[in-house]
């Protein structure tokens, strides 16, 4: 018999884990290497007939040495394109969702499996490319690529010790605004952007017990600020060394399709699971930076970095995709007769 209603909010494993966060830390030491050329403004005069003191320039942007050397100034150039490449290697932690898809199998019985977020560390290697381009070297337009590989392994109440591999591709863009402090030792420059990463999880138990295979798929937004100081340049400025430092912010959204698989006699397959996660996070880099001047009018240079990046990262884990639409249009509440 139907006496009144009751509004009481759905107590399940996932909705649980609504609101908790899990952190993620990659430090990496970077190798990179490039090569920046220019196009003359006007004729093929490579000097002009005055002279000025260079200052440094951030990266993939026109500038000289850091300490003041007189040399004579090509002219003003319109387009700049630069090209590099990058070499990482870090280490971190790793998480990912154990349980959201193997629960759903009707053969599980309710409450024998609680999915959880299990924190694990891991071993990365990535390598990537960025070209760089800019008319007039105030504006600049960023466009790079990494590849990334990461080993990690975990300890699971439910499966034991689990091995992880992941594979990540990034593809991001920029646009990099340089902000004019000729004169002086120092170059600034701000940019934002996009990143698509486009990536894929395995993972499995020591004995072959139990899988996993996720597709995860991140979409970020990008603001950051670096800074180049010129410490050493040759008198006639055809080698410079400077200290490049740079910070990043970003913030998005992560879509994780999750399928696990138990091996128990006959196999249980956990049904396809969306996941919806929210995350934020930093990436601060500091990098020692090698140019050589190879022609004459130093319109053609090439360039080392070797340094160190921190990426720091906040996920929201464990809240299915269903569930959140399920709550908004309920208003995050389920109805019971009573």
């Amino acid at each position: 018999m139907k006496n009144k209603w009751i509004q009481t909010e759905k107590r399940t494993a996932s909705s649980f884990l609504r609101g908790r966060r899990k952190r993620t830390i990659l430090v990496q030491a970077i190798l990179g290497f490039g090569l920046i050329g220019n196009a003359l403004a006007d004729d093929s005069s490579l000097f002009g007939d005055h002279k000025v003191s260079l200052a440094p320039a951030p990266p993939g942007a026109e500038g000289g040495g850091g300490q003041g050397t007189d040399l004579p100034a090509p002219k003003v150039t319109h387009n700049e394109i630069s090209v590099s490449a990058d070499y990482m290697q870090g280490y971190g932690t790793i998480t990912a969702p154990i349980g959201f898809s193997i629960q759903k199998n009707p053969d599980v019985p309710p409450g024998l499996v609680i999915p959880a977020v299990e924190p694990g560390d891991r071993d990365s290697t990535f390598y990537g490319a960025t070209i760089s381009y800019s008319r007039g070297q105030s504006w600049y337009f960023d466009v790079g690529y990494a590849h990334g590989i990461s080993d990690g392994v975990s300890s699971s109440p439910i499966f034991g010790t689990v091995n992880y591999r992941v594979t990540e591709d990034y593809y991001q863009t920029y646009l990099r605004y340089v902000f004019p402090l000729r004169g002086t030792r120092f170059s600034a420059y701000a940019r934002a952007g996009f990143t698509y990463v486009d990536g894929e999880l395995k993972a499995d138990d020591v004995s072959g017990f139990y899988t996993q295979k996720d597709e995860v798929q991140d979409i970020l937004g990008n603001v950051g600020l670096g800074m180049t100081y010129a410490v050493y340049a040759t008198p006639n400025n055809r080698f410079r060394v400077s200290l490049q430092a740079e910070a990043e912010g970003f913030l998005g959204h992560r879509y994780q399709n999750s399928a696990e698989v138990v091996q128990i006699g006959t196999p249980l397959v956990g049904p396809d699971t969306q996941l919806d996660n929210d995350l934020f996070g930093t990436i601060g880099r500091g990098t020692v930076r090698m140019q050589l001047r190879i022609n004459r009018s130093g319109l053609a240079r090439a360039f080392t970095d070797v340094g160190l990046q921190g990426k720091y990262t906040v996920v929201s884990e464990g809240l299915e995709w269903e569930e959140r639409q399920r709550k908004k249009k309920h208003g995050g509440f389920k109805i019971f007769e009573k």
